[in-house]
């Protein structure tokens, strides 16, 4: 009877396509299909076996010496499993009962802890249509028993001491766990907030997950090596896997087939070392690839050939839960199963609108999520794309930070005058780049650097001035990392807004210096600073590298300077500048 875990537990898959749904009656045989699943599962006696069965297992396990009881520790999961997925959907009440978590301390004690996630899975897929993502369902599926026992520390004598308390504390985490996990398995690849996980948002590449992942991964090294095992790093890689799901082009799919195939990869048994296939084999851990789709929508501006960003409109079919639910969202994403959803819309004033309907272009939206989901658009003429003039709901489809959300929607969504609003777009722009070239930190630089010209009660200090000097002189290098290295290195500043500061301050600085010429030649000769600001002065001598009067001094015959010399001595300085210098040192004279 040993052979019954795994040969029958297949069998009881390849079933799952022949499911009914609904309270469709089941057929006589599938009745006696169950009560056999219902006796592996708990145990007993065994019964005589008729059929074919009766052939097919009359040799007894050369492994495990076998008495008179079944041998649940072998049976019992693969019976399980196979009771819900032979009911599942059927909310078929009778079965839920054999499936629910005992309720009696005594009960408990005759079911392994491990038995108890499986059987809540069960459960779940048989009541399918009533699983919700929420902790109350969770809290539904525990009996009250664990609730209050689970976690529990004895105090003194008082307490039952025929209580095992660890037994309790696991039984609540696995009961807890395979509630998770049939919420995951009917929201997979959703993207739902509520039902917030791995296989919920495989794809989404979702930044939190990832954190969450990464934490665990570095449970390494002795202190971790008792309870970390090669099974935990296994379930970590998959869950980083199935969250870039495709590169972020594919999700999970939910339809009954995918269920059963998403039960097989993801079965709640990990191993203890690369070798371990005792209650799992391993390589069914590769199955989730045939419950995956492309679902990835990538708009692309027809003109340029460049990707966009583009509103979307999702509206969803009727169902006896919500009626005319649409949702709004910015493309690129992915899409819900097209089964769940009746149009896909593109909105907007600046995009020409598009729409895929159920009823008319449903087959040419199916051909474009299997050719890489490339949707070509049209903007319309006069408006500008959401790159070049974007929205807060764009720059929050790439970042959950609340400080940058609220500069968003200070910066994009400002109404003063003409002036405030040509600054608004830039910093829009720059808020827009750092944020999806994965570039937060730099906000703050490139907001520090337009201080130093824009804000009118902002001093252009010889700090300001030489930090800007460092900044183009480390770009125009050849010593910069980017350029040695030979690769496309995306700056952490953007060259062109670095440009703009720098034609800013020196048509700031020549207008000073064309109101204050006396003064700057004056400076020059003498080292005295009379009728000019010396703020300015310093930003200008700062800027132009401009040499102190004692230098100049060594380097100036008798007579006064020439052009040659003055040109040589002032090489940042335009030659009709130091041409405007030497006439007004000459009348100086």
């Amino acid at each position: 009877m040993i052979e019954f875990g795994i040969h029958d537990y297949m069998d009881m898959f390849s079933r799952l396509t022949e499911t009914r749904k609904g309270n469709e009656v089941i057929g006589t045989s599938d009745l006696g299909m169950a009560d056999t699943l219902c006796h592996f599962m708990t145990g007993g006696h065994k019964r005589p076996l008729i059929g074919s069965n009766k052939e097919r297992y009359k040799a007894p396990s050369y492994q495990i010496k076998e008495g008179d009881n079944i041998n649940v520790d072998v049976t019992s999961p693969g019976a399980t499993l196979a009771l819900g997925m032979l009911y599942f959907r059927t909310n078929n009440s009778a079965v839920i009962d054999w499936l629910r978590v005992p309720d009696t301390q005594f009960m408990l004690d005759q079911v392994r802890p491990d038995f108890l996630m499986l059987r809540t899975i069960s459960r779940g897929l048989v009541s399918w249509d009533f699983v919700v993502p929420s902790f109350e369902w969770i809290k539904s599926m525990i009996p009250q028993i664990l609730q209050e026992k689970a976690f529990e520390r004895k105090q003194g004598e008082e307490d039952d001491v025929m209580i095992d308390y660890e037994t309790m504390s696991q039984s609540y985490c696995n009961v807890v766990a395979g509630g998770c996990l049939v919420i995951g398995l009917k929201f997979a690849g959703t993207a739902n907030q509520m039902a917030f996980g791995t296989l919920v948002m495989a794809g989404s590449g979702n930044l939190e997950v990832l954190r969450l992942c990464r934490m665990l991964r570095a449970r390494i090294g002795p202190p971790h090596n008792i309870f970390v095992t090669y099974g935990s790093h296994m379930a970590i890689s998959m869950s980083v896997g199935l969250l870039f799901l495709g590169g972020g082009r594919y999700s999970l799919s939910t339809t009954p087939e995918a269920i059963g195939i998403m039960l097989c990869a993801f079965f709640p048994k990990f191993p203890f070392h690369s070798n371990d296939n005792r209650y799992h084999l391993q390589a069914f851990r590769h199955l989730y690839v045939l419950a995956t789709e492309a679902r990835v929508v990538l708009p692309r501006d027809v003109d340029s050939g460049e990707p966009c960003y583009v509103p979307l409109e999702i509206r969803f079919k009727d169902t006896a839960d919500y009626c005319g639910e649409v949702f709004r969202t910015s493309a690129p994403t992915l899409l819900p199963e097209l089964d769940k959803i009746e149009e896909v819309k593109i909105l907007g004033p600046r995009y020409w609108p598009i729409t895929f309907h159920i009823d008319k272009n449903w087959s040419t939206l199916k051909l474009l999520l299997k050719k890489n989901g490339i949707l070509f658009v049209k903007q319309r003429a006069g408006y500008l794309s959401y790159v070049l003039d974007p929205k807060p709901d764009v720059i929050k489809a790439f970042t959950t930070d609340p400080v940058i959300s609220s500069m968003a929607d200070y910066f994009l969504m400002g109404k003063d005058d003409c002036q405030r609003n040509r600054t608004l777009q830039k910093l829009s722009s720059i808020l827009y780049s750092c944020v999806t070239q994965e570039k937060p930190e730099v906000i703050s630089t490139h907001l520090r650097l337009d201080q130093v010209l824009n804000q009118s009660n902002f001093s252009l200090t010889h700090l300001g001035i030489r930090q800007l000097k460092n900044i183009l002189a480390y770009y125009n290098s050849p010593f910069n990392l980017g350029k040695l290295e030979n690769v496309s290195s995306t700056q952490l500043l953007q060259m062109e807004f670095l440009l703009a500061l720098k034609s800013q301050l020196e048509d700031r600085l020549d207008r000073w210096q064309a109101a204050n010429m006396e003064g700057i030649v004056k400076y020059l000769q003498t080292n005295v600073v009379e009728s000019c600001d010396l703020v300015l002065l310093s930003a200008y001598v700062t800027w132009y590298d401009i040499p102190t009067p004692e230098e100049i001094s060594k380097i100036i015959v008798e007579g006064g300077p020439t052009l040659p010399v003055l040109c040589s001595t002032l090489p940042h300085l335009p030659v009709n500048t130091v041409m405007q210098i030497l006439a007004a040192w000459q009348a100086a004279v």
